[in-house]
């Protein structure tokens, strides 16, 4: 087969005959034939059909009917009929030899176009100046999804430097590029293979800010051949140990990143994270973190409730003066007066009490005295059914503009307690969720509360004491099987301007009775954003639009209406989003223009 012509493309055509050297091959009758033809279109200028039509009548005028001529040439020789099937069997070569050409010459257009765009590109690409193709080389290079809430997908950037290592192989500029942008090489894994990769991304990272994902506690360096655990754990000690030559640059930390999902398999290795937290304690004494903002620790997975000991908590030990984002899962709050309270911003805390006793309101109370310009606090309950130290009278945090405050599983009793033990008097944004809420009925003179009264004096109770309040997400998902409807009682906000509503049946979203609407005292706040979120939103439209329309009804009447922004539906995905949009009741598009009510899939 001919060498010039690319494998691609005759693997596509159907060029494969019981025996392909007869195909691929020919005898300089054949080419002698074309070149005869050549010349002859020569000699007509260029009119192939003429010089073969002469041709043809001068090789095969012999008189025969199946060449379709008369018969007068009977009495001619047997020469002349030999040159004429010596002409025939020219003309055949030719003919097969011009096929295979065809076939070949096709097949190296197609590949030639490619290769010619292929050139274009890469002479196109060769003009752009170094700067600009090194930042295509990094936007190459990153995470193609970006994950929301989550601050760094590591599986995502493994396959980024990855990629990195691909482009520096593919010629000596995009290598020297590659190798010289700093920001690609920034992050470094317990998932890396060996420690010359965490070398390479600290020399080659030069000095830029580094992320040091720790997110399986080094039981990916613990297990041998076998797979199984090895108490001592040389390697992850290395590998730590090699991190910290960078340390100064460390711009973010997370230690466990809910790697553990399955109890039996962490209590397996509890003994392996239990060295291994140890290790980095000893190791880390005196530790100083100059650049590191960020401090991500999860131990919530944890089997063991050990892992609240101090000594397998080094962070708090390390001395972190710029850091400004904490986030805490399966793990108490700090002690107060750390190196990072004066400088904290953001904190979030996520307990399950079923990895450890809950912590008392006093802990908590006692850091977030200690900070000065906090401005972000993220509180999450799970599973709560007691709590230790409340504070008396509510301690209040100030400074605060955004509080994110979740109760799951948690008691009716516990929510109110912790509710009324801290608030936030100065914050502007409130996101509250209550969750799968165990009510347990409690009796006043005689007369028992029923769930809704009490939810809605809850909520009501936290609201007054957070005056500020200028935008209120609200999520409320009571018991699965329990109907609980309630009012949000959203009157007590006087700045409330944005207001989202989150129900796991939107039934239990109840208006305000039409004698509580006409006390004179009564008034909704000034809203200009109202946003619904749910998955169901198309099964209750009907309780929905009641809703809706008797809100908008109210904002008309109190003359708040004109400055109204947008009315947003998050309704899950886009076929539930169109049935939103056709669901929309005239009563309400009477209130609102259309180009004010917006459809969105649920964040």
């Amino acid at each position: 087969m001919p060498s010039f012509v690319p494998q691609r493309d005759l693997d596509h055509m159907d060029l494969h005959p019981s025996d392909s050297r007869d195909v691929w091959t020919f005898d300089q009758r054949a080419t002698s034939g074309l070149s005869n033809i050549c010349d002859r279109v020569y000699k007509h200028d260029g009119n192939l059909l003429s010089a073969q039509a002469e041709w043809y009548t001068r090789a095969f005028f012999l008189g025969s009917s199946a060449s379709g001529y008369p018969s007068t040439l009977h009495s001619q020789s047997s020469t002349v009929v030999k040159h004429a099937r010596e002409s025939l069997e020219e003309l055949e070569k030719v003919f097969s030899f011009v096929e295979q050409l065809r076939l070949i010459l096709g097949a190296q257009c197609q590949s030639a176009r490619r290769d010619v765009d292929a050139l274009a590109l890469r002479t196109g690409f060769s003009s752009l100046p170094d700067d600009l193709v090194a930042e295509i080389l990094v936007f190459a290079t990153r995470p193609l999804k970006i994950i929301p809430n989550v601050h760094i997908d590591i599986v995502a950037e493994m396959q980024a430097l990855a990629e990195a290592r691909t482009l520096s192989h593919v010629c000596r500029r995009f290598r020297s590029l590659v190798l010289n942008r700093s920001q690609i090489w920034g992050v470094i894994s317990e998932r890396m293979n060996s420690l010359s990769e965490v070398t390479f991304c600290t020399q080659h990272s030069k000095t830029a800010p580094m992320t040091v994902v720790v997110e399986h506690f080094g039981v990916l360096q613990s297990s041998g051949r076998s797979g199984f655990p090895q108490k001592i754990n040389s390697r992850f000690q290395a590998f730590f140990e090699t991190c910290l030559l960078s340390s100064n640059r460390w711009r973010s930390l997370i230690l466990g990143k809910n790697s553990y999902p399955d109890t039996a398999w962490t209590s397996f290795r509890w003994t392996v994270v239990r060295t291994n937290l140890l290790s980095i304690s000893q190791i880390t004494k005196n530790l100083i973190l100059p650049a590191i903002q960020r401090l991500s620790v999860d131990y919530s997975t944890f089997p063991s409730q050990s892992h609240l000991d101090a000594e397998l908590h080094p962070y708090l030990r390390w001395s972190m003066p710029k850091l400004t984002e904490l986030k805490l899962s399966g793990c108490h709050p700090p002690p107060a007066q750390t190196t990072f309270s004066c400088t904290l911003r953001s904190l979030s805390i996520h307990f399950n009490t079923k990895s450890g006793p809950a912590y008392s309101m006093s802990k908590l109370t006692s850091f977030l005295s200690s900070c000065k310009v906090l401005e972000t606090v993220n509180l999450h309950f799970v599973d709560w059914t007691s709590v230790a130290n409340m504070s008396d009278p509510p301690f209040a945090v100030t400074k605060v503009q955004k509080v994110l405050l979740s109760f799951y599983k948690c008691t009716s009793a516990i929510v109110t307690a912790i509710c009324g033990a801290i608030h936030f008097p100065e914050a502007t944004t409130l996101r509250l969720t209550l969750s799968d809420l165990r009510f347990v009925p409690t009796s006043t003179n005689g007369h028992q509360e029923s769930a809704s009264s009490k939810y809605e004096s809850l909520i009501r109770a936290f609201l007054l004491r957070h005056p500020s309040i200028e935008s209120l997400e609200l999520s409320f998902h009571p018991y699965m099987h329990a109907y609980t409807p309630i009012v949000p009682p959203i009157q007590v906000l006087p700045e409330l301007e944005v207001l989202s509503l989150s129900f796991g049946s939107w039934k239990e979203l109840v208006f305000w009775k039409d004698t509580t609407l006409l006390a004179t005292a009564f008034r909704i706040p000034p809203i200009r954003r109202l946003e619904l979120t749910g998955f169901d939103l198309e099964e209750d439209w009907p309780s929905v639009n009641k809703w809706v329309e008797r809100f908008f009804a109210r904002m008309k009447w109190q003359d708040d209406l004109d400055a109204y922004e947008m009315f947003t539906i998050f309704c899950g995905d886009r076929r539930r989003m169109e049935s939103c949009q056709s669901g929309v009741a005239a009563e309400v598009c009477a209130y609102l223009p259309y180009e004010k009510i917006s459809f969105l899939e649920t964040r």
